[in-house]
């Protein structure tokens, strides 16, 4: 096989190092038969969608097995990639030429591991010291394996823990973060109302909605919108389901916003404690 022939021109403003916020702004490509490739958004998913078709879910999460660590003065990396035991794990190695058998590796947060064998693909077999559970260690130790071509333009950081795992993540135990189901968080259902209001909702995918934004000529009726939310958060504005005065109000459980001037409102709620990972308030709109 010739490798090269997969070689590919990939202009480096191409490359997100992000993914895109909100999650199901993010970019899909529709291949339907024998029609032309469209480019579509990961929010339109439930629209392509037809009877009898089968979706696959990456339930697994990514674990931060990426270790920086040092033998003596040598720089050694380390990207875990089969568990073997509870205390051992297959790992990859970077600058492997400065590490044989027997070797000491200490990584960051105290951690440490004895190389213990080489095998034929250059990785080895380390041996993690302690009585703590390797995963409890790279939760203190590890950040993301992100692809190459991330990783090249940027270091891993905190956020990555949060952007580069699916939103079905359940299961410890991938060592490679999946770029696109990162995407899939919530979907938008979009309407106008009879006085030509825009009314959008976010829904979960259980279809729970955690948050409606509006814009329109008037204010939308508060108390077919948001219910008994509406009366909670009445007295912090003109407390009139069809007002116009401001209406905001912000606490753990709810938060509303709502300004403007006749013939320009708009606003926004939300439910915090279940907005997805990785969806601010701000991508509300």
């Amino acid at each position: 096989m010739r490798v090269e022939l997969f070689d590919f021109e990939l202009p480096p403003e191409r490359i997100a190092l992000r993914p895109a916020r909100p999650r199901d702004a993010a970019r899909m490509l529709l291949v339907e038969g024998g029609k032309p490739f469209a480019d579509r958004a990961v929010r339109e998913l439930p629209q392509v969608l037809r009877d009898g078709d089968v979706l696959v879910f990456n339930d697994t999460r990514v674990i931060p097995a990426q270790l920086e660590g040092r033998r003596g003065d040598a720089k050694i990396g380390a990207t875990l990639h089969k568990r073997i035991d509870l205390r051992r794990w297959q790992a990859f190695i970077r600058n492997a030429k400065r590490l044989k058998p027997g070797d000491r590796v200490d990584f960051a947060a105290g951690v440490s591991a004895i190389a213990e064998e080489r095998h034929a693909n250059g990785s080895f077999t380390l041996a993690f010291g302690g009585d703590e559970p390797v995963e409890i260690l790279l939760e203190r130790a590890g950040t993301m394996p992100l692809p190459p071509y991330i990783a090249s333009k940027r270091a891993s950081d905190a956020q990555d823990r949060e952007d580069y795992q699916t939103v079905f993540a359940r299961e410890d135990g991938a060592v490679a973060a999946p770029t696109a189901l990162a995407s899939a968080s919530y979907t938008v259902r979009e309407a106008r109302d009879a006085d030509g209001v825009t009314i959008r909702e976010y829904v979960l995918p259980n279809n729970v909605v955690f948050a409606v934004a509006w814009q329109g000529p008037v204010r939308p009726d508060m108390n077919a919108l948001l219910g008994n939310y509406f009366h909670r958060a009445a007295s912090a504005g003109a407390g009139k389901p069809r007002g116009t005065g401001p209406l905001i109000d912000r606490s753990d459980d709810f938060q509303i916003e709502s300004v403007g001037r006749p013939g320009n409102f708009f606003g926004k709620a939300i439910l915090p404690r279940l907005l997805p990972a990785n969806v601010r308030a701000e991508d509300v709109r």
